[in-house]
């Protein structure tokens, strides 16, 4: 609940950039006023330096582009999964490769800089104080010179002093922290915070650590269990020395500031610092989870160790079974409830008691994915020396259990405290909004049609209403025609596979037939299912599925989603039933907000194409209406039939290529209506 801490380094940087501009402005106006200056080589300068840096640019795009297309993306993962035979061999040579690239970003930051100082001296030279004008500009270039020149530690938003709990509140749970630092040997300053998830997590800081401590996990972990926890994240923070924090401290400014037009000079070294990065964390993720498993193996105790990391798996298999079963929406309450808080972790508690049985067999039957970051916990238990999957029976002290209550509590009424001044909003979002959809449809008899069914399906699952949820699905199944009823399909088969019916498998390999655009979140489902419940059978045809749907996505659809000026496009021709339903939709919707709609055939291949809706916003629609337009229009599309639609927006298209096609204009807007 910490507010956004205020970036003083970025504040330091503007307030620099306004001081040297007004130094050269001042030096460039005494030079032009007592001619202190060759004018030719001032003239030279502010045409060259410009050219310069666009052609730097220019040059900058072409590099990513052609790096972009030199990774082989169909056989990318292969490739990673290979290396991580030799992460250690791997870490060693991107780690080599992130602070060569910083510094190249370096080298680009300073010349962007002086090329900066160097115009703004030789513009005021030739202007005097008359080009005070281009003040602003030249700041916002010396700026962008001083782009990434940053500290090169881990910078964090701490949070505020009060969200942390008070050690001496809480000097057991302290204790236990302090304990597993000193082992692992981290020194300095400890700060605890309870958050409302599952995860447990330690942030270095300016003089110490950071520790975040899940409120599900510490409400079922034992006090021993904890340490142990907490010797394995210590030992995360203890592996990252200097050379690690400098270039994380380069991760955190590209993902903050990717999009940034200030990172333009630099686009091309920022991608492929990503990729590396990515990279490296994806070879070397499980030998750093190895090496702080060995931790608790030589700090800890082995089997109060396992058990903790049983106790994790089990918060993971209740994210994973969430939404299988008739629950409570916590915001059916018109007012806050008091156990906001408490009263979800009482589910988790009592979830576990009915679940606990199955979920310690299925540890044993996990299987390792391709992408995992942490090993099976069957694999972590066995690595601890631990040969059986089981729970440590233990009882904690009254004064331990007080404090993790006490802690829980501190939590709630901080979280309480932060949404009550807007619950009204977050209830109509969460809930009211989802209720009154599935009240109108059951006013009017619960028909369905493909038009309402998603919604009426996505709101019964909002409300937890899962056996409604359930029958809902089969209902459109059955009765909706396809492709219409894909996302029946999808959602019906998530549900099975979230209750490991591996009916769920086929339902959504049907749905990506119908729909492509759901691909990559429906097979990755299947992926984990196949993984989670140890069928290795279902894993090996779900991996060549999915090789093939990546190849046809980069081959066909992800070029059925663009449309650019070296596209192939051609007159369309719609089945004449077709068009004139459509037609008469965007009639219906039209207030105004549209003023043309083309339509154009891409042709990607011999046997693919799309057909391309391309709308026009009328000059005097606001953003919001032409946004909602744009919604009802894809909605149509999508669920209208089989055929093959993209829609785009015409500001952002070749419009001239568009509109030379022969009768591509299909559809005049309305004027606007007058507000009533």
């Amino acid at each position: 609940m910490g507010n956004k801490k205020i970036n003083w380094f970025d504040i330091f940087k503007w307030v620099l950039s306004f001081f040297i501009t007004v130094g050269l402005a001042v030096l460039g106006a005494f030079c032009h006023k007592n001619e202190g200056y060759s004018k030719v080589a001032c003239i030279v300068a502010v045409i060259v330096l410009p050219i310069a840096l666009i052609c730097w640019i220019i040059a900058n795009f072409v590099l990513k582009k052609r790096f972009e297309n030199s990774i082989d993306r169909k056989n990318l993962q292969n490739e990673l999964v290979a290396q991580r035979d030799r992460a250690e061999e791997i870490a060693k040579e991107k780690i080599s490769t992130l602070k060569r690239l910083i510094k190249a970003i370096d080298i680009c930051s300073v010349a962007v800089l002086l090329g900066s100082c160097l115009f703004g001296f030789c513009l005021f030279c030739l202007l005097g104080a008359e080009g005070g004008g281009v003040a602003v500009l030249i700041m916002v270039a010396v700026y962008t010179g001083l782009y990434f020149v940053r500290p090169r530690g881990i910078k964090i938003n701490e949070k505020k002093s009060e969200d942390y709990l008070a050690e001496k509140d809480y000097p057991l749970i302290y204790e236990t922290a302090y304990k597993a630092a000193g082992v692992i040997g981290c020194e300095g300053k400890i700060r605890v915070f309870i958050s409302h998830d599952s995860n447990v997590g330690i942030l270095m800081t300016s003089d110490g650590y950071s520790i975040s401590l899940g409120s599900y996990l510490i409400s079922i972990l034992t006090r021993d269990e904890l340490y142990n926890v907490l010797l394995h994240e210590f030992a995360h923070v203890e592996k990252k020395n200097d050379e690690i924090n400098s270039i994380v401290s380069y991760v955190n400014v590209y993902e903050d500031n990717e999009n940034s037009g200030l990172a333009l000079p630099y686009v091309y070294f920022i991608v492929k610092f990503a990729f590396e990065f990515f990279t490296y964390k994806y070879v070397c993720n499980l030998m750093h989870e190895d090496e702080a498993d060995a931790a608790m193996l030589k700090y800890g105790n082995p089997e109060i160790a396992a058990s903790s990391l049983i106790k994790t798996k089990f918060s993971q298999l209740y994210e994973w079974e969430m939404g299988t079963y008739d629950s409570e929406n916590i915001f059916e309450s018109e007012t806050l409830i008091d156990d906001f808080v408490r009263r979800p972790i009482g589910w988790f508690k009592e979830r576990i008691e009915l679940r606990k049985a199955a979920w310690i067999g299925m540890i044993e039957n996990e299987i390792i994915s391709r992408n995992a970051t942490h090993a099976t916990t069957k694999m972590r238990i066995r690595s601890l020396g631990i040969t059986q999957a089981k729970l440590v029976e233990s009882v904690d002290s009254e004064e331990y259990l007080a404090e993790v209550d006490k802690a829980i509590l501190y939590l709630e009424d901080m979280i309480k405290k932060a949404i009550a001044p807007n619950y009204s909003i977050i209830r109509e979002q969460s809930y009211c909004s989802s209720k009154k959809i599935i009240d109108d449809w059951e006013s009017n008899g619960k028909k369905i049609t493909k038009e309402n069914y998603q919604s009426i399906i996505a709101s019964l699952f909002e409300l937890n209403k899962i056996s409604e949820f359930v029958n809902l699905c089969c209902q459109v199944i059955e009765e909706i025609p396809e492709p219409s009823n894909y996302v029946a399909h999808r959602f019906y088969g998530m549900y099975l596979l979230h209750s490991y019916d591996e009916r769920g498998v086929e339902h959504l390999y049907r749905s990506v037939e119908m729909n492509h655009g759901n691909w990559e979140e429906a097979l990755s489902t299947i992926g984990e299912y196949a993984c989670i419940v140890g069928k290795q059978d279902q894993l090996d045809k779900y991996r060549e599925r999915a090789e093939r749907m990546m190849d046809s996505h980069i081959d066909v659809y992800e070029k059925m989603e663009s449309l650019v000026a070296r596209d192939v496009i051609v007159e369309e021709h719609l089945p004449e039933e077709m068009l004139t339903d459509m037609l008469r939709y965007f009639e219906s919707i039209d207030t105004g907000i549209i003023s043309k709609i083309h339509m154009v055939r891409k042709v990607i291949d011999d046997k693919h194409f799309v057909t391309c809706i391309i709308v026009s916003p009328n000059r005097k629609a606001k953003p919001q209406e032409f946004g909602e337009v744009m919604e009802k229009i894809f909605q149509y599309l999508d669920k209208s039939s089989d055929w093959e639609f993209s829609l785009f927006d015409m500001r952002f298209m070749p419009k001239s290529k568009i509109t030379r096609v022969k009768n591509s204009c299909i559809y005049s807007g309305k004027k606007k209506q007058a507000a009533s």
